[in-house]
Parts: C-alpha cells; sequence; structure tokens
C-alpha cells in the first residue's frame, strides 16, 4: 500500500474525516487520543483535540527492530531515505532551529534540527539524529511553522 505522503502534508491543519476522505488515510479506524499509529506504513499522525486537525506528521527511517533505514514510500521535497546531518545543511541550508541531545528522565534524546521547505513558509521538517553514533536522520517530523513557533523560541539566533 503506497502512501501519498506530500498528499497527507498539504493536508495539516485538516480535520480527520477531511483528510480520510481523500483517501490520504487507508485505515478506517480513527485517531485515539489525538494519535493515529500507522506502523507498517512507518507513520504516525498527531490531530489536535477538539478538531483543529491534522498537527504533526512523523516519518520513521530507522526500523529499530531489523537495525536498518527502510521506509516504504517516497519522500516528498527531495528528501533522501538516507540522509546525513551535512547532506541536510548541503540541500536545505542551515536549520532555523536547534535543540542538543539530553537526557529527560532517562530517555536519550538525539539532537533535532528545524528546516523550511522551499517554497512553502507555512510547513517545517524536523530532522531527529540518534543519541550515540553517528549523525543521519532517523525520522523526520512535518508540522505548521505557527504550531513550532508556539513551542520553540522564536528568536532564535543559532
Amino acid at each position: 500500500m503506497t502512501i501519498d505522503i506530500a498528499g497527507l502534508i498539504a493536508q495539516l491543519g485538516k480535520k480527520y474525516q477531511d483528510v480520510y476522505d481523500k483517501n490520504l488515510i487507508p485505515y478506517k479506524s480513527k485517531p485515539k487520543n489525538g494519535s493515529l499509529a500507522m506502523r507498517k506504513e512507518s507513520l504516525h499522525l498527531y490531530f489536535e483535540p477538539y478538531g483543529v486537525g491534522l498537527s504533526e506528521i512523523t516519518l520513521t527511517l530507522f526500523d529499530k527492530k531489523t537495525d536498518q533505514f527502510h521506509f516504504p514510500h517516497a519522500l516528498p521535497f527531495g528528501l533522501q531515505p538516507l540522509m546525513t546531518q551535512e547532506w541536510l545543511h548541503t540541500h536545505y541550508g542551515k536549520p532555523i532551529r536547534f535543540a542538543k541531545k539530553k537526557i529527560v528522565m532517562s530517555l536519550h534524546l538525539g539532537e533535532a534540527e528545524v528546516f523550511e521547505l522551499p517554497n512553502n513558509n507555512q510547513v517545517i521538517f524536523i530532522a531527529r539524529y540518534p543519541y550515540v553514533g553517528e549523525n543521519v536522520v532517523i525520522s523526520l517530523t512535518f508540522e505548521l511553522r505557527a504550531s513550532l513557533e508556539k513551542r520553540w523560541d522564536v528568536n532564535y539566533t543559532g
């Protein structure tokens, strides 16, 4: 089953039923507590409560079970299934936000960088790297820029 990732990204901010009606979600099960995990598709969709709509789309590029990089769908915007931090900087420029690796309540969180999409100032993507090891992207999260700016310091200068 192929999922149209670019089509899903275009639906950010839209309600679940609208996204489902466009046949972008292949499952009949509705989100639980705002979350719809599509593990076989390496996707996780987050919907804001109270009908606000699709807020985040997370693509898992690294499969921990097989210890391999694998994403079963075509990636949009020139993104690749296997990308290094250097590759992202070369193709997308300097990140607009950055979070250093840290440990939070025994969870080891790797670095995260936020990039703008070319020709689209409404949507951003967050590249996440492992806590230990090479700086290879293990997941990507797409969301509306307005949502990001509510959580991250908008006065970040790098």
